[in-house]
């Protein structure tokens, strides 16, 4: 294996196979995961995406995961339509984490909590709203003892989404740090069922170096099956590249870059654009070498959620990569 390949890729795939456009049922997606980390693409492997409110339907007896490593998981909150709904749906995530996880003790391990926060904390002028809602979350997290806990955040529309960023950047400390109390991040949404989903390179460019400067780390959801930018003709768009989006987040951490270079990172379609070695991975003029990849990793692109591993794994072999 390639190192700088594996540095750009390691517990990359979050699997979220009961999402669409999967959409399987709980225990088939489960029984995949645990066949996956059987696989010898297990490296790739991140954690089980579930529903707070379906974790006690998943079946997680230890003989499911054959004995081996604790079921990582993100739980996905319930959100809500207002910071009220949603802080109360919180306290019943909160619940749904803490069961599941007194019921299997060691055999599972909750670290996430992806949240959609509620429109209207978005509606004003000023982070008010926004930053009283973090700053309860932060609080009631605290206070059950679920910390060290990720939080990530997603907005309720892109337009929203520098302005959250801001918010993070200015109110917390935001770096995952074994010190930090208030480890929020945020969730790029990257694509969806239409075409409308799909931000446009501009637009994630935007984000990547939003996060970079405001030292913000985050994820990626939807959309992202094959390694690099190709046409959908289904539905008559552009969909993104999981390597131009973790390879964009790397190099502008690593180097500064502009929109406008992200940008073309996130638009580059052909394979020969990146050059991996066990030392470096190189995009035209700029290189990355494999421990600067990994600090990136760390504190830029953390994961991405997708419905299926094994597309991405067979997208990786089709270009020579796997």
């Amino acid at each position: 294996m390639i190192a700088s390949l594996r540095a750009l890729l390691a517990e990359s795939i979050d699997y979220a196979g009961i999402f669409p456009p999967a959409r399987l049922r709980l225990s088939e997606a489960m029984r995949n995961y645990a066949h996956y980390r059987q696989q010898d693409e297990a490296w790739m492997l991140g954690r089980f995406v579930c529903p707070a409110s379906r974790l006690a339907e998943l079946p997680v007896a230890g003989e499911a995961l054959n004995g081996s490593a604790p079921l990582r998981f993100s739980a996905i909150a319930r959100g809500g339509e207002t910071a009220e709904q949603f802080l109360a749906n919180l306290s019943a995530d909160i619940n749904d984490i803490q069961a599941f996880q007194t019921l299997h003790d060691k055999h599972v391990l909750g670290d996430v909590l992806e949240v959609r926060l509620p429109p209207e904390v978005f509606a004003g002028d000023d982070y008010r709203d926004a930053v009283h809602l973090l700053n309860a979350v932060s609080d009631t997290i605290h206070k059950t003892g679920l910390l060290p806990m990720t939080i990530f955040c997603e907005s309720p529309a892109w337009e929203n989404v520098e302005r959250l960023i801001g918010v993070l950047s200015t109110q917390y400390s935001v770096h995952r740090t074994q010190s930090s109390s208030r480890p929020f991040g945020v969730k790029l949404r990257t694509g969806g069922l239409d075409a409308a989903a799909f931000p446009s390179p501009e637009q994630l460019a935007a984000a990547i170096a939003a996060c970079r400067d405001a030292g913000v780390f985050w994820k990626a959801t939807a959309g992202l099956h094959q390694p690099l930018r190709h046409f959908d003709a289904t539905l008559e768009t552009w969909q993104h590249g999981f390597v131009n989006i973790l390879a964009a987040a790397v190099f502008a951490d690593a180097h500064k870059l502009d929109e406008f270079h992200i940008s073309q990172i996130l638009q580059a379609d052909s394979a020969d654009r990146f050059q991996f070695d066990d030392q470096a991975l190189v995009w035209h003029d700029l290189r990355v070498d494999t421990d600067q990849i990994r600090t990136a990793r760390q504190r830029s692109l953390v994961s991405f959620g997708s419905c299926s591993f094994t597309e991405p794994c067979d997208g990786l072999r089709a270009y020579g990569w796997l």
